[in-house]
Protein backbone atom coordinates (compact mmCIF):
# COMPACT_ATOMS: atom_id res chain seq x y z
CA UNK A 1 0.00 0.00 0.00
CA UNK A 2 1.38 3.41 -0.95
CA UNK A 3 2.20 5.71 1.93
CA UNK A 4 0.35 9.03 2.18
CA UNK A 5 2.45 11.76 3.79
CA UNK A 6 -0.32 14.36 3.74
CA UNK A 7 -0.49 15.58 7.39
CA UNK A 8 -4.29 15.56 7.29
CA UNK A 9 -4.27 11.83 6.60
CA UNK A 10 -1.84 10.82 9.37
CA UNK A 11 -3.08 8.91 12.41
CA UNK A 12 -2.45 10.31 15.87
CA UNK A 13 0.11 9.03 18.37
CA UNK A 14 -0.35 5.47 19.50
CA UNK A 15 1.07 3.06 22.06
CA UNK A 16 0.33 -0.66 21.65
CA UNK A 17 1.15 -2.99 24.54
CA UNK A 18 1.71 -6.34 22.91
CA UNK A 19 1.13 -9.74 24.43
CA UNK A 20 4.80 -10.73 24.41
CA UNK A 21 5.57 -7.84 26.80
CA UNK A 22 6.96 -5.42 24.22
CA UNK A 23 5.54 -1.97 23.49
CA UNK A 24 5.14 -0.48 20.00
CA UNK A 25 4.95 3.31 19.75
CA UNK A 26 4.09 5.58 16.83
CA UNK A 27 4.79 9.33 16.64
CA UNK A 28 3.07 11.15 13.74
CA UNK A 29 5.44 14.12 14.00
CA UNK A 30 8.49 12.00 13.25
CA UNK A 31 6.73 9.29 11.26
CA UNK A 32 8.73 6.77 13.29
CA UNK A 33 7.69 3.52 14.89
CA UNK A 34 9.64 2.51 18.01
CA UNK A 35 9.58 -0.91 19.61
CA UNK A 36 10.51 -1.21 23.29
CA UNK A 37 11.51 -4.69 24.47
CA UNK A 38 12.12 -5.04 28.24
CA UNK A 39 14.33 -8.11 27.84
CA UNK A 40 16.76 -6.13 25.66
CA UNK A 41 17.87 -4.26 28.79
CA UNK A 42 19.48 -7.48 30.02
CA UNK A 43 21.81 -7.76 27.04
CA UNK A 44 25.51 -8.18 27.87
CA UNK A 45 27.32 -4.89 28.30
CA UNK A 46 29.80 -3.88 25.59
CA UNK A 47 33.39 -4.99 26.04
CA UNK A 48 35.53 -2.12 27.36
CA UNK A 49 37.46 -0.23 24.71
CA UNK A 50 40.64 -0.95 26.64
CA UNK A 51 40.50 -4.54 25.37
CA UNK A 52 40.98 -3.37 21.77
CA UNK A 53 44.06 -1.44 22.85
CA UNK A 54 45.76 -4.45 24.43
CA UNK A 55 49.04 -5.67 23.00
CA UNK A 56 47.57 -9.06 22.23
CA UNK A 57 44.12 -10.70 22.04
CA UNK A 58 42.60 -12.32 25.11
CA UNK A 59 42.48 -16.09 24.70
CA UNK A 60 41.33 -19.10 26.66
CA UNK A 61 43.48 -22.06 27.75
CA UNK A 62 43.03 -23.65 24.33
CA UNK A 63 44.31 -20.55 22.54
CA UNK A 64 40.89 -19.48 21.28
CA UNK A 65 39.73 -15.86 21.36
CA UNK A 66 37.51 -15.32 24.40
CA UNK A 67 36.85 -11.58 24.57
CA UNK A 68 33.06 -11.57 24.09
CA UNK A 69 30.13 -13.94 23.62
CA UNK A 70 30.73 -14.12 19.86
CA UNK A 71 34.35 -15.32 20.13
CA UNK A 72 35.53 -18.87 19.32
CA UNK A 73 36.07 -19.71 22.98
CA UNK A 74 32.53 -18.67 23.97
CA UNK A 75 30.24 -20.59 21.61
CA UNK A 76 28.26 -21.92 24.57
CA UNK A 77 27.00 -18.35 25.19
CA UNK A 78 25.36 -18.11 21.77
CA UNK A 79 22.27 -19.94 20.55
CA UNK A 80 22.33 -23.22 18.59
CA UNK A 81 23.70 -22.62 15.11
CA UNK A 82 21.27 -22.79 12.21
CA UNK A 83 24.18 -23.03 9.79
CA UNK A 84 27.90 -22.30 9.55
CA UNK A 85 30.51 -21.73 6.86
CA UNK A 86 33.89 -23.39 7.34
CA UNK A 87 37.07 -23.37 5.35
CA UNK A 88 37.13 -26.46 3.13
CA UNK A 89 40.41 -28.20 3.90
CA UNK A 90 40.09 -30.33 0.78
CA UNK A 91 39.86 -27.18 -1.39
CA UNK A 92 42.48 -24.52 -0.58
CA UNK A 93 40.77 -21.17 -0.30
CA UNK A 94 37.34 -22.76 -0.56
CA UNK A 95 34.43 -22.86 1.86
CA UNK A 96 31.67 -25.30 2.71
CA UNK A 97 28.31 -24.72 4.41
CA UNK A 98 27.05 -27.03 7.16
CA UNK A 99 23.36 -26.85 8.00
CA UNK A 100 22.16 -27.32 11.60
CA UNK A 101 25.41 -28.75 13.02
CA UNK A 102 25.24 -31.01 16.07
CA UNK A 103 26.15 -29.54 19.48
CA UNK A 104 29.68 -30.96 19.68
CA UNK A 105 30.62 -29.63 16.26
CA UNK A 106 29.03 -26.21 16.84
CA UNK A 107 30.43 -25.71 20.34
CA UNK A 108 33.98 -26.95 19.77
CA UNK A 109 34.85 -26.14 16.16
CA UNK A 110 35.69 -22.69 14.77
CA UNK A 111 33.87 -21.36 11.71
CA UNK A 112 34.46 -18.54 9.27
CA UNK A 113 30.81 -17.48 9.66
CA UNK A 114 28.04 -18.67 11.97
CA UNK A 115 24.30 -18.10 11.57
CA UNK A 116 22.25 -18.27 14.77
CA UNK A 117 19.26 -16.81 16.58
CA UNK A 118 19.61 -13.55 18.49
CA UNK A 119 19.38 -14.41 22.18
CA UNK A 120 17.88 -10.97 22.85
CA UNK A 121 15.30 -10.55 20.11
CA UNK A 122 13.85 -7.20 19.09
CA UNK A 123 10.73 -8.74 17.56
CA UNK A 124 10.25 -11.88 19.58
CA UNK A 125 9.16 -15.31 18.47
CA UNK A 126 6.23 -15.00 20.90
CA UNK A 127 5.17 -11.82 19.09
CA UNK A 128 4.82 -13.72 15.82
CA UNK A 129 2.93 -16.54 17.55
CA UNK A 130 0.60 -14.30 19.55
CA UNK A 131 -0.07 -11.62 16.96
CA UNK A 132 0.01 -13.64 13.74
CA UNK A 133 -0.33 -17.32 14.65
CA UNK A 134 3.10 -18.31 13.33
CA UNK A 135 3.76 -22.04 13.39
CA UNK A 136 7.30 -23.47 13.46
CA UNK A 137 8.33 -25.28 10.30
CA UNK A 138 9.16 -28.99 10.34
CA UNK A 139 12.91 -28.46 9.88
CA UNK A 140 13.08 -26.17 12.92
CA UNK A 141 11.18 -28.70 15.05
CA UNK A 142 13.43 -31.53 13.89
CA UNK A 143 16.55 -29.47 14.62
CA UNK A 144 15.29 -28.68 18.11
CA UNK A 145 14.47 -32.31 18.82
CA UNK A 146 17.93 -33.49 17.72
CA UNK A 147 19.62 -30.77 19.75
CA UNK A 148 17.70 -31.54 22.95
CA UNK A 149 18.24 -35.27 22.50
CA UNK A 150 21.98 -34.63 22.81
CA UNK A 151 23.19 -34.26 26.45
CA UNK A 152 25.48 -31.38 25.48
CA UNK A 153 22.67 -29.79 23.53
CA UNK A 154 20.13 -29.81 26.34
CA UNK A 155 22.77 -28.55 28.79
CA UNK A 156 23.60 -25.75 26.35
CA UNK A 157 19.96 -24.72 25.96
CA UNK A 158 19.38 -24.81 29.72
CA UNK A 159 22.46 -22.64 30.31
CA UNK A 160 21.34 -20.15 27.66
CA UNK A 161 17.92 -19.76 29.27
CA UNK A 162 19.54 -19.22 32.67
CA UNK A 163 21.85 -16.63 31.10
CA UNK A 164 19.03 -14.74 29.36
CA UNK A 165 16.40 -15.10 32.10
CA UNK A 166 18.25 -15.49 35.42
CA UNK A 167 15.11 -14.94 37.51
CA UNK A 168 13.59 -18.22 36.30
CA UNK A 169 14.59 -21.60 37.77
CA UNK A 170 15.68 -23.41 34.61
CA UNK A 171 17.94 -25.97 36.30
CA UNK A 172 15.01 -28.30 37.09
CA UNK A 173 12.73 -27.38 34.16
CA UNK A 174 11.07 -30.28 32.36
CA UNK A 175 11.83 -31.27 28.77
CA UNK A 176 8.44 -29.89 27.72
CA UNK A 177 9.17 -26.56 29.38
CA UNK A 178 12.58 -26.37 27.74
CA UNK A 179 11.09 -27.19 24.35
CA UNK A 180 8.54 -24.42 24.66
CA UNK A 181 11.03 -21.84 25.96
CA UNK A 182 13.79 -22.65 23.45
CA UNK A 183 11.66 -22.78 20.29
CA UNK A 184 12.68 -19.18 19.59
CA UNK A 185 16.27 -20.38 19.19
CA UNK A 186 15.25 -22.65 16.33
CA UNK A 187 12.23 -20.94 14.73
CA UNK A 188 12.59 -17.24 15.50
CA UNK A 189 12.86 -14.45 12.95
CA UNK A 190 15.70 -12.36 14.40
CA UNK A 191 19.09 -13.82 13.59
CA UNK A 192 22.78 -13.04 13.73
CA UNK A 193 25.52 -13.81 11.23
CA UNK A 194 28.83 -13.73 13.11
CA UNK A 195 32.31 -13.54 11.61
CA UNK A 196 35.04 -15.54 13.31
CA UNK A 197 37.69 -13.08 14.47
CA UNK A 198 37.45 -10.40 17.14
CA UNK A 199 40.94 -9.14 16.30
CA UNK A 200 42.99 -9.15 13.14
CA UNK A 201 45.86 -10.87 14.95
CA UNK A 202 46.08 -14.65 15.06
CA UNK A 203 47.54 -17.16 17.46
CA UNK A 204 50.66 -17.20 15.28
CA UNK A 205 51.13 -13.46 15.86
CA UNK A 206 51.14 -13.15 19.64
CA UNK A 207 52.99 -9.84 19.73
CA UNK A 208 51.08 -8.04 16.96
CA UNK A 209 48.94 -5.01 17.90
CA UNK A 210 45.35 -6.02 18.60
CA UNK A 211 43.27 -4.21 15.98
CA UNK A 212 39.57 -5.02 15.81
CA UNK A 213 38.62 -7.21 12.85
CA UNK A 214 36.17 -5.21 10.73
CA UNK A 215 34.49 -5.85 7.38
CA UNK A 216 37.45 -4.14 5.72
CA UNK A 217 39.94 -6.51 7.35
CA UNK A 218 38.31 -9.63 5.87
CA UNK A 219 39.75 -11.04 2.67
CA UNK A 220 37.54 -10.63 -0.43
CA UNK A 221 36.58 -14.32 -0.22
CA UNK A 222 35.81 -14.10 3.50
CA UNK A 223 33.66 -11.03 3.01
CA UNK A 224 31.77 -12.67 0.15
CA UNK A 225 30.77 -15.72 2.19
CA UNK A 226 29.90 -13.43 5.12
CA UNK A 227 27.55 -11.37 2.92
CA UNK A 228 26.12 -14.43 1.21
CA UNK A 229 25.37 -16.09 4.55
CA UNK A 230 23.44 -13.01 5.71
CA UNK A 231 21.40 -12.85 2.50
CA UNK A 232 20.72 -16.60 2.68
CA UNK A 233 19.47 -16.08 6.24
CA UNK A 234 17.10 -13.34 5.05
CA UNK A 235 15.74 -15.61 2.33
CA UNK A 236 15.25 -18.45 4.84
CA UNK A 237 13.31 -16.19 7.21
CA UNK A 238 11.06 -15.05 4.34
CA UNK A 239 10.42 -18.70 3.50
CA UNK A 240 9.59 -19.80 7.07
CA UNK A 241 7.66 -16.73 8.23
CA UNK A 242 4.80 -15.99 5.81
CA UNK A 243 3.61 -13.15 8.06
CA UNK A 244 6.76 -11.06 7.53
CA UNK A 245 6.12 -8.06 5.29
CA UNK A 246 9.80 -7.19 5.20
CA UNK A 247 13.11 -8.70 6.27
CA UNK A 248 15.96 -6.32 7.05
CA UNK A 249 19.71 -6.97 6.94
CA UNK A 250 21.93 -4.55 8.83
CA UNK A 251 25.26 -4.28 10.62
CA UNK A 252 26.15 -2.12 13.61
CA UNK A 253 29.91 -1.68 13.86
CA UNK A 254 31.22 -0.51 17.22
CA UNK A 255 29.42 0.64 20.32
CA UNK A 256 28.49 4.14 19.11
CA UNK A 257 26.68 2.55 16.17
CA UNK A 258 24.56 0.37 18.47
CA UNK A 259 26.65 -2.80 18.82
CA UNK A 260 26.74 -4.69 22.11
CA UNK A 261 30.09 -6.21 21.14
CA UNK A 262 32.92 -4.91 18.98
CA UNK A 263 32.89 -8.27 17.21
CA UNK A 264 31.90 -8.24 13.54
CA UNK A 265 28.33 -9.45 12.95
CA UNK A 266 25.22 -8.71 10.92
CA UNK A 267 21.61 -8.87 12.07
CA UNK A 268 18.63 -10.13 10.09
CA UNK A 269 15.17 -9.29 11.39
CA UNK A 270 11.63 -9.75 10.10
CA UNK A 271 8.93 -7.13 10.61
CA UNK A 272 5.19 -7.17 10.05
CA UNK A 273 5.44 -3.72 8.46
CA UNK A 274 7.54 -2.40 5.60
CA UNK A 275 8.44 0.74 7.53
CA UNK A 276 7.99 4.39 6.60
CA UNK A 277 11.47 5.04 5.12
CA UNK A 278 11.18 2.18 2.63
CA UNK A 279 7.48 2.89 1.99
CA UNK A 280 8.35 6.48 1.09
CA UNK A 281 11.08 5.32 -1.29
CA UNK A 282 8.73 2.85 -2.97
CA UNK A 283 6.03 5.53 -3.25
CA UNK A 284 8.44 7.81 -5.10
CA UNK A 285 9.43 5.01 -7.46
CA UNK A 286 5.77 4.26 -8.23
CA UNK A 287 5.31 7.85 -9.31
CA UNK A 288 8.71 8.17 -11.01
CA UNK A 289 10.34 4.83 -11.87
CA UNK A 290 13.60 6.52 -12.94
CA UNK A 291 13.99 8.44 -9.66
CA UNK A 292 16.70 6.20 -8.23
CA UNK A 293 18.86 6.55 -11.32
CA UNK A 294 18.16 10.25 -11.92
CA UNK A 295 18.34 11.45 -8.30
CA UNK A 296 20.93 8.95 -7.14
CA UNK A 297 23.42 7.63 -9.67
CA UNK A 298 23.25 10.39 -12.28
CA UNK A 299 23.29 13.12 -9.65
CA UNK A 300 26.32 11.52 -7.98
CA UNK A 301 28.18 11.42 -11.29
CA UNK A 302 27.32 15.04 -12.08
CA UNK A 303 28.57 16.20 -8.67
CA UNK A 304 31.71 14.04 -8.72
CA UNK A 305 30.59 12.01 -5.71
CA UNK A 306 31.44 8.57 -7.11
CA UNK A 307 33.95 6.69 -4.95
CA UNK A 308 34.40 3.39 -6.74
CA UNK A 309 32.98 1.21 -9.49
CA UNK A 310 33.49 -2.47 -10.17
CA UNK A 311 31.55 -4.47 -12.72
CA UNK A 312 27.85 -4.03 -11.97
CA UNK A 313 28.32 -2.06 -8.72
CA UNK A 314 28.81 1.62 -7.99
CA UNK A 315 29.62 3.40 -4.69
CA UNK A 316 28.95 7.08 -4.19
CA UNK A 317 28.38 9.62 -1.43
CA UNK A 318 24.66 10.32 -1.09
CA UNK A 319 23.72 13.73 0.40
CA UNK A 320 20.78 14.50 2.67
CA UNK A 321 21.12 11.83 5.38
CA UNK A 322 21.23 12.26 9.15
CA UNK A 323 24.77 10.87 9.12
CA UNK A 324 27.36 10.96 6.31
CA UNK A 325 26.29 8.14 4.00
CA UNK A 326 27.85 6.11 1.20
CA UNK A 327 25.45 4.23 -1.07
CA UNK A 328 26.58 1.07 -2.83
CA UNK A 329 24.16 0.14 -5.64
CA UNK A 330 24.00 -2.81 -7.99
CA UNK A 331 23.10 -2.25 -11.63
CA UNK A 332 21.85 -5.84 -11.82
CA UNK A 333 18.43 -6.28 -13.37
CA UNK A 334 17.65 -8.53 -10.41
CA UNK A 335 15.91 -6.67 -7.59
CA UNK A 336 16.21 -9.58 -5.16
CA UNK A 337 19.58 -11.02 -3.99
CA UNK A 338 18.55 -14.61 -4.70
CA UNK A 339 18.08 -13.68 -8.36
CA UNK A 340 21.50 -12.04 -8.78
CA UNK A 341 24.19 -13.74 -10.83
CA UNK A 342 27.19 -14.86 -8.72
CA UNK A 343 29.50 -12.29 -10.33
CA UNK A 344 26.99 -9.50 -9.63
CA UNK A 345 26.80 -10.43 -5.95
CA UNK A 346 30.59 -10.67 -5.84
CA UNK A 347 30.89 -7.15 -7.30
CA UNK A 348 28.53 -5.84 -4.63
CA UNK A 349 30.44 -7.61 -1.87
CA UNK A 350 33.83 -6.39 -3.10
CA UNK A 351 32.81 -2.74 -3.38
CA UNK A 352 31.08 -2.84 0.01
CA UNK A 353 34.23 -4.31 1.56
CA UNK A 354 36.39 -1.62 -0.04
CA UNK A 355 34.14 1.12 1.37
CA UNK A 356 34.52 -0.32 4.87
CA UNK A 357 38.26 -0.61 4.32
CA UNK A 358 38.45 3.05 3.27
CA UNK A 359 36.44 4.21 6.28
CA UNK A 360 38.65 2.19 8.64
CA UNK A 361 37.88 0.07 11.73
CA UNK A 362 37.93 2.95 14.23
CA UNK A 363 34.81 4.71 12.89
CA UNK A 364 31.39 3.50 14.14
CA UNK A 365 29.32 2.53 11.12
CA UNK A 366 25.80 1.32 10.33
CA UNK A 367 25.36 -0.82 7.22
CA UNK A 368 21.74 -1.03 6.01
CA UNK A 369 20.64 -3.20 3.09
CA UNK A 370 17.77 -1.82 1.01
CA UNK A 371 15.91 -4.64 -0.73
CA UNK A 372 12.44 -4.43 -2.25
CA UNK A 373 10.00 -6.64 -0.27
CA UNK A 374 8.67 -9.77 -1.90
CA UNK A 375 5.55 -9.05 -3.94
CA UNK A 376 6.19 -5.31 -4.20
CA UNK A 377 4.68 -3.62 -7.28
CA UNK A 378 7.74 -1.51 -8.08
CA UNK A 379 11.32 -2.14 -9.15
CA UNK A 380 14.12 -0.84 -6.91
CA UNK A 381 17.81 -1.62 -7.36
CA UNK A 382 19.47 -3.52 -4.53
CA UNK A 383 21.55 -1.03 -2.60
CA UNK A 384 23.34 -0.65 0.72
CA UNK A 385 23.68 2.48 2.85
CA UNK A 386 26.87 2.73 4.92
CA UNK A 387 26.44 5.48 7.52
CA UNK A 388 29.39 6.95 9.39
CA UNK A 389 28.34 7.48 12.99
CA UNK A 390 31.22 9.86 13.59
CA UNK A 391 29.24 12.45 15.53
CA UNK A 392 26.39 12.54 18.02
CA UNK A 393 22.99 14.05 17.33
CA UNK A 394 22.49 17.15 19.48
CA UNK A 395 19.57 19.42 20.42
CA UNK A 396 19.15 21.28 17.13
CA UNK A 397 18.13 18.13 15.30
CA UNK A 398 15.29 17.37 17.69
CA UNK A 399 14.11 20.95 18.01
CA UNK A 400 14.34 22.12 14.40
CA UNK A 401 14.62 18.96 12.34
CA UNK A 402 17.94 20.25 11.00
CA UNK A 403 20.68 17.62 11.05
CA UNK A 404 24.35 18.61 11.33
CA UNK A 405 26.92 16.45 9.52
CA UNK A 406 30.66 16.27 10.12
CA UNK A 407 31.46 16.08 6.38
CA UNK A 408 30.13 17.68 3.22
CA UNK A 409 29.47 15.12 0.45
CA UNK A 410 32.51 16.34 -1.48
CA UNK A 411 34.76 16.13 1.60
CA UNK A 412 33.61 12.60 2.33
CA UNK A 413 34.19 11.57 -1.28
CA UNK A 414 37.72 12.97 -1.15
CA UNK A 415 38.43 11.18 2.11
CA UNK A 416 37.19 7.79 0.96
CA UNK A 417 38.71 7.99 -2.52
CA UNK A 418 42.20 8.41 -1.05
CA UNK A 419 44.97 6.15 -2.44
CA UNK A 420 44.52 3.55 0.32
CA UNK A 421 41.08 2.81 -1.11
CA UNK A 422 42.60 1.18 -4.20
Amino acid sequence: MAIDVNPASLAGPRIDRLRDGSVRQYNPFTGLTVLSVPARARRPRPVDDIVAEASRPVRDSAGREAVCDFCDGCHERTTPEKSRVEEATETPGGFRTIERPDPAHALDTPAAVRRLANLFEIVSYDFWVNEHGLQPDDEALAHQARYLDDPRGIAHVRALLEYAEPDTAWHDASRTTLERASLRFFAGSHELVVARRHFTTTQDEPAAPAELASSGSLSPDEHFVYVRCALDAAAAIEHTNPHARSVHVFQNWRRDAGASFDHLHKQIIALDVVGDPLERKLAILRDRPDAFVAWGIEFARSENLVIAEQGSTLAYVEPGHRFPTVTIVSASEAVRPEDMAPDELRDLSDVLRHVHRAIGPSVPVNEEWQIVPQGADVLMPIHVHVRLRDHRIAGLEGAAGVYVSSHSPAELRTRLAAPRFA
